[in-house]
């Protein structure tokens, strides 16, 4: 549960970094970033994110930076719908989570 969580920061953070390195100009950092994004999306169950991080890493290489940009949006979509289901995913597999928690409003 505890990797898990720290890889989709990983996810995260690796989306943010492509998206500056492309906001530089340095395509060929973005796509290298999003290489190691297909792989850390994937082994966390992410499919679509990690086919979009290819679909980065591949017009990277072409040297396209409007089609770069389009490219990360479709990528920060992906990611921001596979993001709860994921998380909810990973928590229920996480065995040092229980889901008995007591309720909050617990101070009478």
């Amino acid at each position: 549960g505890e990797l898990a969580r720290t890889l989709l920061g990983a996810v995260a953070d690796s989306i943010n970094s492509i998206d500056e390195l492309i906001q530089k100009g340095d395509l060929a950092g973005a796509g290298r970033e999003a290489h190691n994004l297909v792989s850390t999306a994937g082994s966390v169950g992410a499919v679509v994110v990690s086919e979009m991080a290819r679909q980065v890493e591949n017009v990277a290489k072409s040297g396209d930076t409007e089609q770069c940009l389009y490219a990360l949006v479709e990528l920060r979509d992906a990611f921001a719908r596979a993001r709860r289901p994921l998380r909810d995913y990973l928590d229920c597999a996480d065995p040092t989570r229980s889901g008995n928690a007591p309720p909050h409003a617990s101070a009478a």
